[in-house]
């Protein structure tokens, strides 16, 4: 299975969830009497970043990830979302790049040598840089910003998270 099959496709997927999660962040503060934009400081621990960078740094991992693989040049964005507005065009700019970027072009994706960012000097191959640190990193952003949201007190569920399964009779 390709890794656009195995990690893309998981990892949009669950992207697409994030605005309907800052529209459920939205009703609750409206219903409790406070600015929904507050939301975007919030953070589970002090030494931790709070959900805006969260999801910045979900959609940048998403969006990097397919541009390793695949040779597309990536959007840049200059991280200054202020409001969960903001947050959630930044989430379906980085939904539609993806999307925009035809999957033949992971083609071979597995075996490319990928430079590491964080390691100057070393590469590791598309499958690793992906399975090891791409997908893993977008799912530990993606579950705290889900967590903020959560301890914030906004309604959400696991069904929030994980809401298709694609099913078939039996």
């Amino acid at each position: 299975m390709s890794l656009h099959a195995t990690a893309i496709m998981p990892m949009t997927t669950t992207l697409k969830t994030v605005p309907g999660w800052l529209e459920a962040a939205e009703k609750y503060a409206e219903s409790a009497g406070f600015e929904a934009d507050t939301f975007v400081d919030h953070r589970l621990h002090p030494g931790q970043f709070p959900l805006v960078r969260q999801i910045q740094a979900a959609a940048d991992s998403l969006k990097l990830a397919c541009a390793r693989l695949s040779g597309v040049e990536a959007p840049k964005h200059d991280d200054s979302e202020r409001t969960l507005a903001a947050l959630r065009d930044r989430v379906n700019e980085t939904i539609a790049f993806v999307e925009n970027i035809d999957p033949s072009a992971f083609e071979g994706a597995e075996e490319k040598l990928i430079p590491v960012p964080f390691a100057p000097g070393k590469v590791a191959t598309g499958h690793d840089m992906t399975l090891q640190f791409s997908l893993p990193n977008f799912y530990f952003h993606t579950t705290h910003a889900y967590a903020i949201l959560r301890s914030g007190g906004v309604p959400l569920g696991k069904r929030s998270f994980i809401p298709h399964l694609a099913m078939r009779d039996a």
